[in-house]
């Protein structure tokens, strides 16, 4: 049988996106969407939770991003741009010098 249940650090970064996007994110939402906007406050935030940069567990990952899609889907959508169009690649087809350049700015 099997168990799909998230492990400890799985429901750790959920719990963690779950409120940042209720506390910093549902409150501002709507009025950032209508300025085409989103603060550098809000991206670091995503990312103190662990949700910028090539997360190592894509459960986790997808977990969190589904909370803060539930809040704001445009930051939902900029933070998968960010990890799978940008981070992943560097990650998987960069060279060490790329890497160190760029991945820890990112």
């Amino acid at each position: 049988m099997m168990d799909f249940a998230l492990n400890e650090h799985q429901q750790d970064v959920q719990r963690r996106a779950r409120a940042f996007a209720a506390s910093q994110v549902a409150p501002v939402a709507s009025a950032l969407d209508r300025a085409g906007s989103i603060p550098p406050d809000i991206i670091a935030g995503a990312a103190d939770v662990g949700l910028l940069g090539f997360e190592q567990d894509f459960v986790a990952y997808v977990a969190g991003l589904i909370e803060i899609s539930k809040e704001w889907a445009a930051l939902g959508a900029v933070i998968a741009v960010h990890n799978w169009l940008v981070c992943y690649h560097i990650s998987r087809y960069g060279d060490a010098a790329q890497k160190d350049a760029y991945l820890s700015l990112l």
